[in-house]
């Protein structure tokens, strides 16, 4: 059919949308002149609104996708927040980047260079829903770097749904006050 497509081998053709609905790229929102600063731990440009539109582009068009995250350091000077379940998926922790600086085994990292006291990740409730929940989602596989200014890597605000599920895997955090809170 017109719009569908079949891999090399597979049997089952799908349609554009379902295949990019599992996983998501964010490099594919963040301008190409960015990405060598963020494969080079040397980038100093704020990504915080590309990633930010990433993720709100996800919950919008593809709820409970995976958006991927290339290894690298995403320097951020803002917070990111999420409230429709997607998860979010690095490669790998690296070594701890604030004892060996610049290492090739970064892995995935927010580093956060904003205003004091702020969140780097909030998975939070959307304002004035009438249940107050996130339908599942998460953090895979990433470093929360505050660079003693962030006061928390991730937290999970405003949620009352008993069923809620979230969930941090294999992630680390480095100069902050507190690396995951619920409130």
């Amino acid at each position: 059919a017109a719009g569908e497509f079949t891999p090399t081998g597979g049997s089952y053709p799908r349609d554009l949308a379902s295949w990019f609905s599992d996983r998501i790229n964010v490099l594919t929102f963040i301008p190409v002149a960015y990405h060598a600063g963020i494969r080079d731990l040397s980038g100093t440009t704020n990504l915080a609104t590309y990633i930010q539109a990433a993720i709100d582009w996800c919950e919008a068009n593809a709820p409970r996708c995976v958006l991927y995250f290339p290894r690298g350091r995403y320097y951020l000077t803002a917070g990111l927040t999420c409230n429709k379940g997607i998860t979010l998926l690095g490669d790998g922790i690296g070594v701890q980047h604030d004892q060996t600086p610049n290492t090739k085994d970064y892995g995935t990292a927010f580093d956060y260079n904003g205003a004091a006291g702020a969140t780097i990740l909030a998975y939070e409730a959307i304002s004035g829903a009438s249940e107050r929940r996130v339908a599942g989602g998460g953090v895979i596989d990433i470093a929360f770097n505050g660079n003693a200014l962030a006061a928390t890597g991730l937290s999970i605000k405003s949620v009352m749904e008993s069923k809620f599920r979230l969930f941090a895997d294999n992630c680390t955090s480095h100069g902050l006050y507190t690396g995951v809170v619920a409130t």
